[in-house]
């Protein structure tokens, strides 16, 4: 298991890991994808993010690595924000059904009233440590799926 999350990174700046990935970890069978905040917080358009997701879900496909997206989690009072992710998660979520794409829908662990609840976070993005342990088990899930 793997984290190659990088801090700050754009879904366009994660297309460029990809190839470090496939070098440094040849024989990678399976990518659990979760971004589009750092986009969404920097005003990047929903259209452009899921262009993006499209390329790199593509990239792997390509490379015999299968595809697992996870919804982008919801902000802790962002309404702006959080409309931008409800956004992007419809679109993702539609391409992936489309194309027979494992899909976990982080925001049905994570969030009411339409965004992230605030005992999980510690600054209204990212998650505390405790709260983790649901998206392990949605990933086992999956894992188990394709025997890994």
């Amino acid at each position: 298991m793997l984290n190659w999350g990088i801090p700050g990174y754009l879904t366009g700046q994660l297309i460029w890991t990809f190839k470090d990935v496939l070098k440094k970890y040849p024989g990678t069978k399976i990518w659990f994808l979760e971004d589009g905040i750092n986009d969404i917080s920097l005003g990047v358009p929903v259209e452009r993010v899921f262009e993006n997701q499209k390329l790199v879900i593509d990239s792997l496909k390509r490379n015999n690595i299968i595809p697992a997206e996870q919804s982008t989690i919801l902000k802790n009072n962002a309404p702006a924000d959080n409309r931008k992710v409800n956004a992007f998660n419809k679109k993702i979520r539609k391409y992936c059904m489309q194309h027979d794409i494992d899909y976990i829908n982080l925001n049905v662990l994570y969030s009411s009233n339409g965004e992230l609840r605030n005992e999980l976070t510690m600054d209204g993005t990212h998650l505390k440590k405790p709260a983790y342990i649901p998206w392990a088990e949605q990933v086992t899930i999956i894992l188990k799926k394709y025997n890994l």
